[in-house]
């Protein structure tokens, strides 16, 4: 009852095994037995983090990096929990402090730019995602930029981005749409009109024939 590194290894089994919530049991169980093991600790914030519990993630990783301090991943992974319980403020906060510590860093150039969008400060969003496409090409990237674009009613440039995150990754016109599908009330929040979306998307499918 008071071996902690058999503790750690039943749980890590049950996470491998896909049986989260016997994972995290395993894993509380070690930390009673140490509070202050990184490994324990780290790992009841992700198996947290995949039961979709944010706070109780949030709180895992906060502590995770008191122990472990300046781990971007750490301090990127709170900034992430802060993002899904819409504390955008918050998490732009996280995001900024990394980026300024870690100016280079496109994961961090990333998530400020979604989380720009998410808050509606979109000249910010778009000069983040601006930064990030000098270096990536991700379709995932080209898509979201689209967005900001969009929503700043520039439609020929989400266009043309639109085309980029189809044509990069070689994704069918369905796989995009779906895409844009999980984003759309995003993009109404951002200002975008309903009645804009089926003009946008019949544009799009022409430029893609073509």
């Amino acid at each position: 009852h008071d071996n902690l590194e058999l503790y750690q290894k039943i749980g890590y089994c049950y996470q491998m095994l896909g049986d989260i919530p016997k994972a995290l049991e395993k894993y509380l169980k070690a930390e009673i037995i140490n509070t202050a093991d990184k490994w324990t600790i780290k790992k009841i914030a992700f198996c947290y983090k995949l039961l979709q519990n944010q706070e109780k993630a949030l709180e895992y990783y906060r502590i995770a990096l008191s122990l472990e301090p300046n781990n971007i991943q750490l301090e990127l992974n709170i900034g992430h929990c802060l993002l899904e319980m819409k504390q955008y403020a918050e998490a732009l906060n996280v995001y900024f402090k990394i980026d300024f510590t870690y100016p280079e860093n496109i994961q961090v150039k990333r998530a400020i730019a979604w989380s720009a969008f998410l808050s509606l400060k979109l000249e910010q969003a778009k000069r983040y995602y601006e930064e990030v496409l000098k270096s990536s090409k991700s379709s995932h990237d080209y898509l979201n930029a689209g967005h900001v674009y969009w929503a700043l009613n520039e439609k020929k440039k989400a266009l043309e981005y639109y085309q980029k995150s189809i044509r990069n990754n070689k994704k069918v016109l369905r796989g995009f749409l779906k895409d844009l599908e999980k984003d759309i009330l995003y993009l109404y929040q951002a200002g975008v009109k309903k009645e804009e979306v089926p003009l946008m998307l019949d544009q799009l499918k022409y430029l893609i024939k073509e």
